[in-house]
């Protein structure tokens, strides 16, 4: 005869609702349900997780070895551009004068470098350019007469004096020469700006005629070859962040074209 079969050796009961709720004894489980057996050839042999194989299939769940490293992190934000600040440059004079024949009148203006910005009348300008045409004319004079060479290099260095005060005043090397190539005073000076760029500020509405102090602004002039762009990011977001890190743009008003930056200031 065939042999009985043995018999299942119960090692608790838990509740069918909540498997952390046990028991050595069967009964009612707190929420009222009848508590189920858990066999001896039912409970898991190994330690640890285990998943259901159904489920792993059906939600492609991959595993990989748990290693230390970097977790990417993406930061989006909106930017305002802005200008370069070391590329603005400021249009001054460093002589006393009056403004005459503005060229340029409005702000956002474009300029060239070398344009002609306005023309500045100075009497101390006009004294120099005298000053030094005398000073040459000694210099030629002493020269043709066969003078003491101690006479002729002191009248050279007075040319010299001369001209190193033109530029101490920012006149041009070649305002220079046409002067002493023309040999006669200039009653205005032109201003030339020394970078291209766009006016993004001037001094008043309307220049001609203004009086000019030295050091007074006239102009403010932005390089726009490059831009910044500043941006606002979060508190918690700030530790993702490193001066010299590539940051990508993007423009509304130029869909489908992409910029490239670097973070080069934190505040």
């Amino acid at each position: 005869s065939a042999a009985a079969p043995a018999e299942r050796k119960i090692l608790y009961w838990r509740d069918p609702m909540d498997p952390t709720m046990i028991s050595d004894k069967p009964g009612k489980s707190p929420m009222g349900m009848e508590m189920v057996p858990v066999y001896a050839d039912q409970e898991p042999s190994e330690t640890g997780v285990r998943v259901n194989p159904n489920f792993v299939q059906n939600f492609a769940v991959r595993t990989v070895e748990a290693k230390r490293g970097m977790i990417p992190s993406e930061i989006r934000t909106v930017g305002v551009l802005a200008y370069n600040q070391k590329g603005i440059v400021s249009i001054n004079t460093k002589f006393e004068g009056w403004i005459e024949r503005p060229q340029v009148n409005y702000i956002g203006e474009a300029v060239q470098r070398g344009q002609v910005l306005f023309e500045v009348y100075s009497p101390q300008l006009v004294t120099t350019q005298q000053e030094y045409l005398s000073a040459m004319e000694y210099l030629e004079r002493l020269s043709a007469s066969g003078a003491y060479p101690e006479a002729v290099e002191q009248a050279r260095s007075l040319v010299d004096a001369s001209r190193e005060r033109l530029r101490y005043w920012d006149i041009s090397e070649e305002q220079i020469r046409e002067l002493a190539k023309s040999g006669k005073t200039t009653r205005t000076l032109q201003v030339h700006s020394p970078v291209s760029g766009v006016v993004i500020q001037k001094m008043d509405q309307a220049l001609d005629g203004m009086r000019l102090s030295p050091g007074m602004n006239v102009y403010k002039v932005a390089d726009l070859s490059t831009i910044w762009v500043e941006i606002d990011v979060f508190e918690y977001q700030v530790q993702h962040l490193r001066l010299g890190q590539m940051a990508h743009i993007e423009i509304d008003a130029f869909p489908g074209r992409h910029w490239q930056g670097r973070v080069i200031y934190m505040d």
